[in-house]
C-alpha cells in the first residue's frame, strides 16, 4: 500500500513538471510571437512616421504651425503689461480703435451687480487714455492705469506669477479714490489679473471698497465670467487686421496652456 502511494505522488510530480514545462514553452513561444509582432507593428510605422513628418514640414513652411511669437524672449510681468496696455489703447498700433477695450470693460460689467454696473465706466469709451507703470505718491507703479472720462480710474495689478507686495492692492485703491476725491464726482477701480485664479490678499478693510477691487483670472473659468483668456479669444476672433489676428492668435494659446507660470 506504502508503495502505491509512493508511485502514486511520483506519478503527480511527473505530470505536474511537465504541465508546468509545457506551459513554460507556450509562455516563450507567445511572447516571441508578440515580440515579433510588435516589430512588424513598428516596422509598418516607420513609412507612415517619415511621411507625417514630411507632411508636417510642408504645412509648416506655409503656416508656421510651431511659431509663436512668445518662444522667443523671457516674458516678464511688464513685457506682458505692455502688451495688454497697447490692446486695451483706443488709440494703440492694433488700429481697432475702441473694440478690445470695450470688450474688455463689458466683460467685466456683466459680472457686477446691478449697483455696481451703474457705477462702472463704460460710457465714451474712445476717449479712454491708458498709461503704463503709472506713477504713485508712494513711488510705487501701477502696471496698467486705464484713465476714461468722467473722472473715472482703473487701476490693473498684473501677476501672472510674482506675490503681491505689501498693501499694494490697498494703497493702490486709496491712491485712485484720492485722484477722484480730488476732482470731484467719479470711481475708482482696482483689477487683479491673477495668474493662478487667487484673489488679492491686500485687499481694503471697508466692505464697499473691497468691491471696487476685481479679480480677473488668467484662465477662463466658464464661457460668461471674465477672465484674460475669454477677452483675448473675443478680441482674435472680431480682430479685423490678419497681422494683429496673429498676434491674439499666439497670446490666447499662450494663455490657455499656463505658459505664464
Amino acid at each position: 500500500m506504502l508503495h502505491q502511494t509512493e508511485t502514486t505522488t511520483e506519478d503527480h510530480k511527473t505530470r505536474l513538471k511537465g504541465f508546468f514545462d509545457g506551459l513554460d514553452r507556450e509562455i516563450e513561444d507567445a511572447v516571441e510571437d508578440h515580440g515579433n509582432g510588435l516589430r512588424r507593428f513598428f516596422s509598418g510605422l516607420s513609412p507612415v512616421a517619415k511621411y507625417a513628418k514630411r507632411a508636417q514640414e510642408k504645412l509648416d513652411r506655409i503656416a508656421a504651425t510651431k511659431f509663436s511669437v512668445f518662444e522667443y524672449f523671457r516674458e516678464r510681468e511688464t513685457d506682458l503689461s505692455r502688451i495688454f496696455a497697447d490692446l486695451l489703447d483706443p488709440a494703440g498700433r492694433h488700429g481697432q480703435g475702441e473694440r478690445f477695450l470695450r470688450l474688455f470693460l463689458v466683460g467685466i460689467h456683466r459680472s457686477l451687480d446691478e449697483t455696481l454696473r451703474r457705477e462702472f465706466p463704460l460710457s465714451d469709451i474712445h476717449q479712454a487714455k491708458v498709461h503704463l507703470e503709472y506713477p504713485t505718491d508712494k513711488l510705487r507703479r501701477i502696471d496698467i492705469v486705464l484713465e476714461m472720462p468722467n473722472n473715472h480710474w482703473v487701476g490693473i495689478e498684473n501677476k501672472p506669477r510674482a506675490e503681491e507686495q505689501e498693501d499694494q492692492v490697498k494703497d493702490y485703491l486709496k491712491f485712485l479714490q484720492d485722484k477722484v476725491r480730488h476732482s470731484g464726482d467719479g470711481t475708482a477701480w482696482m483689477l487683479y489679473w491673477s495668474g493662478d485664479a487667487s484673489s488679492p490678499k491686500t485687499l481694503p478693510d471697508d466692505t464697499d471698497e473691497k468691491k471696487h477691487c476685481l479679480t480677473v483670472p488668467y484662465q477662463e473659468t466658464d464661457n460668461e465670467s471674465p477672465s484674460l483668456e475669454n477677452w483675448v479669444r473675443q478680441c482674435w476672433e472680431q480682430c479685423e487686421a490678419d497681422r494683429v489676428r496673429w498676434l491674439l492668435r499666439d497670446l490666447l494659446e499662450y494663455i490657455s496652456e499656463g505658459r505664464f507660470i
